[in-house]
């Protein structure tokens, strides 16, 4: 009997170790699978596939975006088409394999431009010559029209420096700042309009050129009803000047959340611009009178909407914009903006042009393969090509 006994006892005793062991590797498993999924899978308040909060609105997704050069437009493409792309929305592209729509060649925008397909168009919002008949003859009569304008003296330097090598009119004289300051003391000397070739209009009110206008006609008339014409057409003139506040305006205008702005500064340079002392930008506004008389239409125009939407609610929200974007930049970059020259991945890279350097993205080694943070930092080519092996 004794010898039963303690068989069974040790048959229990091992029982006992056996349940002890299943237990304690079942929770330290349950434990390291749960650290391994949120590794995996990290999540971030700006990344989902609803629209939320928004119950006094539909979502707006036909969208015409005029996007002027310089102006900050690359980030608003940025967030029409992270948009697009999530909401499968359709975005019509040039059948080439240029972008732009012909604009190069200075020719104005043609529905004849468009990539054919059966699906019908809900967006635009690559580069163009802005032409209002042929735009909205593809798209639907219920569209949103938006564009950006740029205070014309730091245009201008940016412009000159961005563009100095592809401008004849600017490669006139060093990339420098005397140089830019004796282009613009003699603009006369130096611009010399078509004759100049591909671009030429960079020299003189490139804005009102990229709306479809007459920018060598300096007839008040003619131009204040151009300015009356975009204010029509328009159904938002962003500034970059203001752009946070701007982007608060585009959300609540197309009802779509706020989360949806959240941006990374994108075809930047990598050292920003110089200050404007006062004397250059008064020679600047003279010589582009047409873009100066725009501007300052729409800077009244802008601050209208702004007191129509609540200062001290758009005051919140710009602030909830700026925590977004910080969110999205921890979440998503390594070390913060770079030159373009630092950027480790070669697929990363945006155009760099000569004589200046742009800024770009070190990804970090967990947002590599983060859809949101790719997208982020895609630049207008990269998703050109995107969007003609998706549609």
């Amino acid at each position: 009997m004794g010898f039963i006994r303690k068989y069974l006892h040790n048959i229990l005793r091992f029982a006992l170790i056996l349940c002890l062991i299943y237990f304690v590797y079942s929770c330290w498993g349950l434990s390291f699978k749960s650290t391994e999924k949120q590794k995996s899978a990290p999540t971030f308040p700006f990344i989902r596939n609803t629209f939320t909060n928004r119950t006094n609105c539909k979502p707006k997704k036909n969208i015409f975006f005029m996007k002027t050069h310089k102006t900050a437009g690359t980030v608003v493409q940025n967030i029409l088409l992270r948009h697009a792309d999530l909401h499968d929305i359709f975005v019509g592209l040039s059948r080439t394999r240029d972008p732009k729509f012909g604009y190069r060649d200075g020719r104005y925008f043609n529905r004849d431009f468009i990539r054919k397909s059966d699906s019908p168009i809900n967006m635009l919002c690559h580069h163009m010559r802005f032409d209002r008949s042929e735009v909205s003859a593809i798209l639907p009569n219920d569209t949103v029209y938006i564009t950006i304008l740029r205070e014309p003296g730091s245009l201008f330097e940016s412009l000159f420096n961005y563009l100095h090598y592809d401008c004849k009119t600017f490669s006139r004289l060093p990339l420098s700042p005397s140089g830019m300051e004796e282009w613009i003391n003699h603009p006369r000397r130096y611009f010399r309009g078509a004759k100049d070739g591909p671009l030429w209009w960079f020299g003189k009110n490139s804005m009102f050129y990229d709306m479809g206008f007459n920018n060598l006609n300096n007839d008040e008339e003619y131009i204040q009803q151009s300015i009356l014409e975009v204010e029509e057409v328009f159904d938002l003139v962003l500034l970059t000047e203001y752009f946070d506040i701007s982007m608060v305006l585009l959300m609540d205008l197309l009802c779509w959340d706020l989360e949806d702005a959240a941006y990374l500064a994108l075809n930047a340079r990598a050292v920003s611009g110089e200050f404007v002392p006062e004397v250059r930008r008064r020679k600047v506004e003279e010589w582009n009178h047409a873009d100066t008389l725009m501007y300052r239409h729409f800077n009244k125009t802008f601050w209208r909407c702004v007191k129509e939407y609540g200062v001290e609610k758009m005051d919140k929200n710009v602030k909830k914009l700026n925590e977004l974007n910080q969110q999205l930049q921890d979440a998503c970059v390594d070390g913060g903006a770079v030159g373009v020259s630092r950027v480790r991945d070669p697929r990363n890279r945006v155009y760099n042009p000569r004589g200046v350097e742009m800024k770009g993205y070190n990804l970090k080694h967990g947002a590599k393969e983060l859809k949101i943070c790719k997208d982020a930092i895609r630049t207008e080519n990269k998703w050109f090509e995107y969007f003609l092996h998706k549609q």
